[in-house]
């Protein structure tokens, strides 16, 4: 098998990457040179030298695949991502909001099958933020992701609920007096 090892993205090109995740993801490069913290669907640049040093390192490809979105399509390529074939790489938060709301249940139900771990963590998140009201659509989520929608949509409500009945600070009193 003859292998081509010219890059057309260089070492030294700036490349832009999100967070694909409703929460923090952090990496450390082996070489010691790198590490990052990109909170949710944080976007920032780093070299394509960084991202191939990751790519490299022991659970790296693992991060760039399923949680790390690189913004180069080339590149991207160059770690095995074919873009093309899993458009839900590049989604945002509208992208799976749209999916829950307005499009039809099998493309809920191909992105749950092929979307990067990431963004199948976003559908969740967004699923029980918009109380989806596709009882078919939660039992899909359900279904691929072991999380019952329907008891942590109910279980924000209950929780929300607490929150704005809990006694105003002003009503409270002290039992002893301050000095």
């Amino acid at each position: 098998m003859d292998m081509d090892l010219t890059y057309t993205v260089s070492d030294e090109d700036k490349i832009k990457i999100r967070n694909l995740c409703d929460h923090t993801i952090c990496y450390s490069t082996n070489d010691g040179m790198h590490r990052r913290e990109l909170s949710p669907n944080q976007e920032i640049v780093v070299t394509a030298a960084e991202l191939r040093q990751l790519n490299s390192d022991r659970g790296g490809h693992y991060l760039l695949e399923r949680f790390i979105e690189v913004e180069n399509q080339e590149l991207a390529k160059e770690f095995g991502i074919d873009v093309e074939e899993t458009p839900e790489y590049t989604w945002r938060a509208s992208d799976v909001d749209d999916v829950l709301l307005n499009q039809p249940i099998e493309r809920l139900e191909d992105a749950l099958d092929f979307a990067p771990e990431g963004i199948v963590n976003l559908i969740v998140t967004r699923a029980v933020e918009l109380d989806i009201p596709d009882n078919r659509k939660r039992e899909a989520i359900q279904k691929r992701t072991n999380r019952n929608i329907s008891n942590m949509i109910e279980n924000n409500k209950k929780l929300h609920e607490i929150e704005y009945s809990a006694p105003r600070p002003s009503a409270r009193k002290r039992r002893v007096p301050v000095k």
